[in-house]
């Protein structure tokens, strides 16, 4: 589900707008804040502003079908049968029509071809000639050699962006690997699955690379043409590429402030009213702090705004390269603002009743619920139960919204999910040998949802983020390895989707 409001990452205007915050909010938040003399070209005005709302998926009324392909019966009946119920917490889009979960024991160094083979002997009917049949997605693992891959037909690869070089198909294939380092297939390819079809993921995925390709295309098209025309014409060394790429860098960021820069500064004291507004236990002083800590943050870096937006649009590279850190310094700052203002509408949306908005914070809080339980049950069996009941918890407490008795409800979920992550943390850091815990989310964090930090409670996709990574360091120590997407098959069939090392 989908909220209502969404948060423009670009000024809705176009041409030179940046304007001091001092003149903006300087008597209700930042008294003496100088007017910079602020300005910037229309660099993107030909190239239209992304808007969240065009990149919404609409999740389907109905569970996606869903078969697990085991042919050397690596996983268990229990595994199964959870796997398959837990498949319904999926909000697939209507253009998902059959999840396939795959495991090997044994498979092709390139498992692409192992992929390819089975589903021609086994389920011809769900590959054709070159591709695969529209509407199925294929996740899974291949023991060995280490691999985990996923796999759609051309319909769901175009909807979700899971084609070859897209950032989302890396992403997915990467989400199943903590569980697969962890002999913890379900767990794995339950996370790579959420990923790769989640209606909410792939469209914020899709609206982020909207983003990147509207600065970058307009870079490329107007004051970079002469850096990209000196790269096409192979002048330039090393050193030269290296410079040429952070100018370029400094001026999609340069463009990106220009544009957002007044927008955010405008915003920020409404903001900040409505950050001190909450009053739920939702909200805790450690939040607060985070907020004001990014507010002062964002005021204090109005001089530098000023300093570097004076610069000409057509100025040589090295007046942005020689800058490039304070713009990217204010681009963070502006991104982290319009993420924190989401997320506290998220958190008044909750504490005011609104029913949608419920009832989407419970989904993903029972998501991350479900994620915990499939690790847990690789760890203690005690655990994994205590995450079952939890997310059940949050299922019934999602089909009663308007309860008198929501909120105190609400937190008492959190409170034991906190308790639980905190359990797991420690029975998970004897395992991955991780000097330090995760760290709890923040406000401006683009993946928070309303409950993230109560009573410390660290979500579990950070959890599971944090084992990988220490898992991923100890097995560098020791020799292993992962590599990149591979997309390609030895016959010259040409799905969409591809595999990578663990």
């Amino acid at each position: 589900m989908t909220l209502d409001r969404d948060i423009k990452p670009f000024a809705a205007s176009r041409g030179p707008k940046v304007t001091s915050v001092g003149a903006i909010v300087g008597m209700a938040l930042a008294s003496g804040l100088l007017l910079g003399g602020l300005g910037a070209g229309a660099t993107l005005a030909a190239v239209g502003t992304p808007e969240r709302s065009d990149y919404v998926i609409q999740p389907a009324q109905q569970t996606v079908q869903t078969d697990i392909m085991d042919p050397h019966d690596v996983l268990t009946p229990e595994e199964e049968e959870r796997m398959l119920r837990d498949a319904s917490r999926i909000a697939a889009p209507d253009v998902v029509q059959g999840l396939h979960y795959v495991v090997f024991a044994r498979n092709h160094e390139n498992v692409n071809d192992t992929v390819e083979e089975y589903l021609r002997d086994q389920h011809p009917e769900l590959i054709g000639k070159d591709k695969f049949a529209d509407g199925q997605v294929f996740i899974g693992v291949g023991l060995n050699p280490r691999r985990t891959f996923v796999f759609s037909g051309e319909d769901v690869a175009k909807a979700l962006d899971l084609r070859k070089d897209d950032r989302h198909l890396s992403r997915s294939i990467d989400a199943i690997k903590p569980g697969a380092r962890d002999g913890n297939i379900p767990a794995g390819l339950f996370a790579g699955a959420s990923t790769a079809i989640d209606a909410e993921r792939a469209a914020d995925a899709r609206y982020e690379s909207a983003k990147k390709s509207r600065v970058g295309g307009a870079v490329g098209l107007g004051v970079g043409g002469l850096a990209l025309g000196t790269v096409a014409a192979g002048t330039v060394g090393g050193v030269r590429r290296s410079k040429q790429k952070k100018a370029m860098r400094a001026r999609e960021d340069w463009d990106y402030v220009s544009q957002t820069y007044t927008d955010v500064a405008q915003r920020l004291q409404s903001i900040d009213i409505r950050a001190h507004s909450l009053q739920s236990g939702l909200v805790d002083e450690r939040m607060r702090e985070d907020w004001e800590g990014l507010r002062d943050d964002f005021l204090a870096i109005d001089r530098s705004v000023g300093s570097f937006m004076s610069i000409p649009a057509d100025a040589p590279d090295e007046q942005f390269r020689s800058r490039a850190e304070k713009i990217a310094e204010a681009r963070l700052m502006c991104e982290r603002v319009e993420t924190a203002e989401a997320n506290l509408e998220k958190l008044y949306r909750v504490e005011n009743a609104d029913v949608d908005a419920r009832r989407y914070e419970l989904y993903e809080l029972g998501k991350d619920l479900a994620q915990a339980g499939y690790v847990a049950s690789d760890i203690d069996s005690g655990a994994a139960r205590h995450a079952k009941e939890l997310e059940d918890a949050a299922v019934a407490l999602s089909n009663q919204p308007d309860h008198p008795q929501f909120m105190e409800r609400y937190l008492e979920i959190l409170d034991r999910s906190a308790l639980l992550s905190e359990h797991l943390q420690g029975q998970l850091q004897k395992r991955n040998e991780a000097d330090e815990r995760p760290e709890r989310t923040h406000i401006y964090d683009k993946d928070f949802f309303a409950g993230s930090g109560y009573n410390g409670y660290v979500p579990f996709y950070v959890v599971s983020s944090w084992d990988s990574d220490a898992v991923a360091a100890r097995d560098s120590n020791s020799g292993s390895s992962s590599g990149g997407v591979n997309s390609s098959f030895s016959s010259g069939f040409s799905g969409s989707g591809g595999s990578s090392s663990f």
